[in-house]
């Protein structure tokens, strides 16, 4: 029997993420899976798409997001805000540029959680 090996050049080069480490040793990694690749059904996944850079994660809880959430993002932090107080009756009444102000507000409570850090994001 023929049997013909083919490669998969599985693993990514690593010189732009020793890069980003040296520029930014103090920064801490993190892992942010797409959702091609967060549900396989296998207790581990290869991840064929792999990308590094720099970026912001907002590291807490907050009751305006989902716990299985990570926030990279200000505006979207900002709309998630928007979305929860828009179902509240007590916002009702503010103006557009007051509820957008309150928001602001709201925002700027969480701006001691955001943290810059080395991103490894991975999708297939």
């Amino acid at each position: 029997m023929d049997k013909k090996i083919f490669p998969l050049n599985l693993t990514k080069p690593t010189a732009e993420l020793k890069e980003l480490i040296k520029e930014h040793p103090d920064y801490p990694i993190v892992v942010l899976a797409g959702e091609e690749a967060a549900d396989s059904g296998y207790c581990y996944t290869y991840c064929s798409d792999i990308s590094f850079g720099i970026g912001s994660i907002l590291d807490c809880i907050t009751p305006y997001t989902s716990d299985e959430t990570v926030i990279t993002d200000e505006d979207d932090f900002k709309e998630q805000i928007g979305d929860c107080l828009s179902d509240e009756d007590e916002y009702a009444n503010l103006s557009d540029d007051e509820f957008n102000e309150l928001i602001d507000k709201i925002a700027k409570e969480y701006d001691k959680y955001w943290k810059d850090v080395i991103v490894i994001w991975v999708n297939n």
